[in-house]
């Protein structure tokens, strides 16, 4: 019996599968290796630096596959980007086991380097799953696809709740690099999963025809990373968090065990599924879910503190239908946006209540720039919206004039 790689569920299974690694995954696991230190050692601060290369380099390989070339190499050498992560996870986890810093048969710092490459890689192999294939919005259309994206993430949920429960270690990250991309090695290779060609198109590097459409897209994603950080701030206020990370990091978990964070999905799966049936014009129906984060935001301003699982279950089902768009530049922006935002939530979730303790004056200040920036970004998202939307309506009257 032959496997086809190419059928909708073994590759909707590995596009998932990415979307976790990529998406979540990695952007706790990226906040670990920041902030605890002991996972690789520094010698200066060019080399704490380097810590951020994969971001910048993500975003640079994402421009670059603008270019069709570019794009049929990438998903022609990708059982290539697997095979190394998956050598470069292995060394890493004997490099830990077999760690002696008074014999070390290596400099101490080149794990530091192993370990940039390899979380760039990630972040590439998440681009190069998704070229050629239609974003996950537009699969839902079918009922059968629809109930498979359920199903798959209903079987490989608690899995997800493990890891994250686990990132605080690197080495559970790393493990699952290990397995994850050890299996893509054989399938990435297969040639049905490689024929995409015909799927891919060259991208224009400035159509004028979409300004109007990347200015919304900017607003639009740019308010929502925004009420991510935001909803990591009202969970500090919710739990007073102070001290080391370490002590309250299980309240970062909680978020993924509340009712409230489920029923933030159910929200947003239910708007995008009224949204792919809407018919004639498109409506972004989803500004709904963005006008309930905002208000749930405001009541934040009377002390009631306890929404933040409800926006984030907005916000990351938004990251797993908006993530994998038919551009790889976009997908590479959002990408190392949501690396970034990763980072900045927790740490505002787990320093801000010692800043507006050691410095009100300095966490007041913060609370007002961010507060203030959101209201622009949310009314800057709708006003973009309306003018999108009544440019395409004159267009779609236009057409059924000539009809």
């Amino acid at each position: 019996m032959t496997i086809k790689f190419n059928s909708k569920i073994p590759v909707l299974f590995l596009r998932i599968l990415g979307f976790y690694e990529v998406v979540l995954f990695s952007g706790i696991h990226f906040f670990w290796v920041i902030y605890s230190g002991k996972s690789f050692q520094q010698e200066s601060a060019l080399e704490f630096i380097s810590i951020f290369y994969p971001i910048i380099f993500t975003f640079v390989i994402g421009a670059l596959l603008k270019s069709q070339v570019i794009k049929i190499s990438l998903v022609q050498i990708e059982w290539v980007l697997h095979l190394l992560i998956t050598s470069l996870s292995l060394i890493l986890l004997l490099l830990l086991q077999s760690d002696d810093k008074l014999s070390s048969f290596l400099p101490f710092t080149w794990s530091l380097y192993i370990w940039v490459v390899l979380y760039g890689l990630v972040l590439i192999s998440g681009l190069s799953i998704n070229i050629g294939r239609p974003p996950i919005i537009k699969l839902i259309d079918s009922k059968r696809t629809r109930n498979t994206i359920l199903l798959i993430n209903m079987i490989i949920w608690p899995f997800v709740l493990l890891m994250v429960y686990s990132l605080s270690f690197s080495l559970y990250f790393w493990i699952f690099a290990l397995i994850f991309h050890s299996m893509m090695i054989p399938i990435s290779i297969h040639s049905e999963y490689r024929n995409r060609t015909n799927t891919l198109s060259q991208e224009q590097i400035f159509d004028k025809k979409l300004i109007l459409n990347n200015i919304h897209g900017f607003f639009r994603t740019s308010s929502i990373l925004l009420m991510f950080l935001f909803s990591w701030i009202i969970w500090n206020l919710n739990h007073n968090t102070v001290g080391p990370v370490e002590e309250s990091f299980y309240l970062v978990f909680e978020i993924f065990i509340s009712p409230l964070f489920y029923l933030g999905i159910a929200l947003a799966v239910s708007l995008f599924y009224l949204e792919s049936k809407s018919k004639g014009i498109k409506k972004d129906i989803t500004l709904i879910g963005d006008l309930i984060c905002v208000a749930c935001l405001f009541l934040a301003l009377i002390e009631i503190y306890i929404f933040p699982p409800l926006i984030l279950g907005i916000i990351i089902s938004y990251f797993f239908f908006f993530w994998c768009s038919k551009s790889p530049f976009k997908n590479a922006r959002n990408i190392t946006a949501i690396q970034i935002s990763w980072v900045a939530g927790i740490a505002v979730f787990a320093f801000f209540s010692t800043l507006s303790i050691h410095l009100p004056l300095i966490g007041d200040l913060l609370l007002q720039i961010l507060f203030f920036s959101l209201i622009l970004l949310i009314v800057l998202s709708f006003l973009t919206y309306m003018m999108v939307f009544l440019r395409d309506k004159r267009k779609f009257q236009i057409l059924e004039r000539i009809k």
